[in-house]
């Protein structure tokens, strides 16, 4: 078994840019001093399997402007209340780590995570005390494939240093490759791996010598992804040199409609407005494929 994280976050990179939270907390009132938010940790070890830690990580955001404002966040994980309240002041931020016992964690259903605004700063209705700005679990996970494909890395229970073996189950297809990971892609693959037949899935067998962290992906060859066709993009005005917009809005087509009170507020400033389908970005500066690297050249092209 290994560690996974799930994640729910975002970075903001500067007070004064436009900046969505997740939920808003106000102390007080029962409609806005408690939120609970469901964490599903798919395939996780059995509750009672192992005696580790899970690890919860929150940054909040303080939004009251008072002097004397203080923040009171309690932090619950299914009924448990996790370590004492996390305080802070004003507008500043915090970022809260609290460990769960593995015997707290519900491996086959949804657990919850509970924030209770204790905040007493009198915040009026339609303003709030503090925001959750992300969150993430780190929780233990199972070397068992889903879709013929898993990502894993050596943190794992036991722990293990030297060479290691690793067997990773629950994969229909008798051909399957592994590879050394890291965030910029692959970085070598391994061979020499033994696969056998368990019931109506194959398991792989294989080896590595283990001095430093290390992330592996196995799948299997029928599990690769095909480009099914390739089709030409209709035109788009980004590169109109003629395009002028004080705001820019890179948004998602699924959120085109839930932007637009965004772009009104801009646009009631005095500021002239564009709003871009973030697909046309990778069509226009990276031939299609999904490349965050092209998004600083697109303020320059349409202003």
């Amino acid at each position: 078994m290994y560690i996974m994280m799930s994640w729910l976050a975002t970075d903001i990179k500067s007070e004064l840019a436009d900046h969505y939270f997740w939920a808003a907390f106000r102390g007080g009132n029962i409609d806005t001093s408690r939120k609970d938010l469901g964490i599903e940790v798919p395939l996780a070890v059995p509750r009672l399997a192992i005696d580790r830690l899970a690890t919860l990580r929150l940054k909040f955001q303080g939004a009251s402007r008072k002097g004397n404002a203080l923040h009171q966040a309690r932090i619950s994980f299914n009924g448990l209340q996790l370590g004492r309240v996390a305080e802070w002041k004003r507008q500043g931020s915090q970022v809260a780590t609290r460990s769960i016992p593995w015997a707290r964690v519900h491996n086959n259903q949804v657990n919850f995570m509970r924030i209770e605004a204790l905040d007493t700063n009198k915040t009026p209705a339609g303003s709030y005390d503090f925001y959750l700005d992300w969150y993430e679990f780190d929780y233990w996970r199972s070397f068992r494939a889903e879709a013929n494909r898993l990502e894993f890395n050596t943190n794992t229970e036991p722990r293990n240093r030297g060479k290691v073996h690793y067997s990773v189950r629950n994969i229909f297809h008798d051909a399957i490759d592994v590879y050394q990971i890291d965030e910029n892609g692959i970085t070598s693959r391994l061979t020499g791996g033994k696969v056998s037949r368990i019931g109506a899935s194959h398991q792989i067998l294989f080896e590595d010598t283990v001095n430093q962290y290390t992330r592996y992906f196995v799948i299997s060859r029928s599990a690769y992804r095909s480009i099914n066709a390739l089709v030409p993009t209709p035109p788009t005005p980004l590169r109109n040199p003629s395009n002028q917009a004080d705001y820019v809005a890179i948004t998602h087509p699924d959120f085109a409609e839930n932007i637009q009170p965004l772009v009104e507020f801009r646009r009631s400033q005095g500021l002239t407005t564009m709003v871009v389908d973030i697909g046309d970005i990778y069509d226009e500066f990276s031939d299609g494929l999904f490349n965050p690297v092209c998004h600083p050249a697109v303020p320059p092209v349409c202003l």
